[in-house]
C-alpha cells in the first residue's frame, strides 16, 4: 500500500541485553516516489541510510541486535509495514578493545533535536549500547560521544534515500498531537539541529520489568 500522506513514523526495533527496545521518529516524506513505494520499501531504504551509524554503536560481539524497521503512515490511508533487517546486518560493528563490562540497558546518551520555534517541543532520543569505557565519571567519554554525534548528524539533515526508494527524501519532524481519540496532528516542525548531552543519562522505561 503506497502513501497518500506526507507524514510517517519510522521505528527502529532492537534487542539489547535480552530486552526488546525501540526508537520512534517522525518524518516528512518528499518526492513522487512515495506515491508508489510501500512501507516495507521505505523501511529498507531508511535502514540502508542509517545502518552504518547505528551498527557503529554496539560492539562486534553483539551479533543479534537490530531486528526490524516499522513504518506507519500518519493520516492518509494509514499504510503500515515492517522491514526485517537481514541477518548479516543485525550485529554491531564496534571493536570491543578495552571497553570493559557492558552497562545496564537504561544507561544512555541523551540527544535533543532542536526546532525553530515553540510551536512544538524539542525532540528527544536516548542511545544505549554503552560500556564502562564509554564513561568518564558522570560524563560520556569522547569516543562514544563522537559515535553518537555522527548518528545525530544523520538525523538532523535531509535523508536522501537510495534504492528501493531512490529520489525520496525524509526530513525528521517534531510533531504535536491532539488529546483526542484517535489523535490528530496539531502542528509539526522540521528538526534543525541537535545537542548531545555530555553527561550519562538514563531512561526509566528501559529498566528491566518497566517496558520496552
Amino acid at each position: 500500500m503506497a502513501f497518500t500522506s506526507s507524514l510517517a513514523s519510522i521505528t527502529l526495533r532492537w534487542i539489547w541485553l535480552g530486552q526488546q527496545m525501540q526508537t520512534k521518529r517522525y518524518f516528512k516524506l518528499t518526492g513522487a516516489v512515495f506515491l508508489t513505494a510501500t512501507p516495507e520499501n521505505v523501511g529498507e531504504a531508511y535502514w540502508n541510510h542509517v545502518k552504518t551509524v547505528w551498527r557503529a554503536l554496539p560492539v562486534s560481539s553483539m551479533t543479534n541486535v537490530f531486528q526490524s524497521v516499522l513504518v506507519e503512515e500518519i493520516g492518509g490511508g494509514q499504510a503500515f509495514g515492517e522491514y526485517a533487517i537481514p541477518s548479516g546486518e543485525k550485529g554491531g560493528a564496534r571493536a570491543a578493545g578495552t571497553l570493559g563490562d557492558v552497562l545496564p540497558s537504561f544507561v544512555n546518551v541523551g540527544v535533543r533535536f532542536t526546532v525553530a520555534s515553540r510551536v512544538t517541543r524539542p525532540g528527544q532520543m536516548r542511545i544505549p549500547f554503552m560500556y564502562d569505557g564509554d564513561t568518564d565519571a558522570q560524563g560520556v567519554a569522547a569516543p562514544f560521544t563522537t559515535l553518537v554525534t555522527a548518528l545525530a548528524n544523520i538525523y538532523d539533515t535531509d535523508m536522501a534515500l537510495g534504492a528501493p526508494v531512490a529520489t525520496g527524501v525524509l526530513r525528521m519532524q517534531v510533531v504535536k498531537f491532539s488529546g483526542t481519540v484517535p489523535p490528530v496532528v496539531v502542528s509539526q516542525q522540521d528538526v534543525v539541529g541537535h545537542v548531545v548531552n555530555g553527561n550519562v543519562t538514563s531512561q526509566v522505561s528501559r529498566k528491566v520489568g518497566r517496558g520496552s
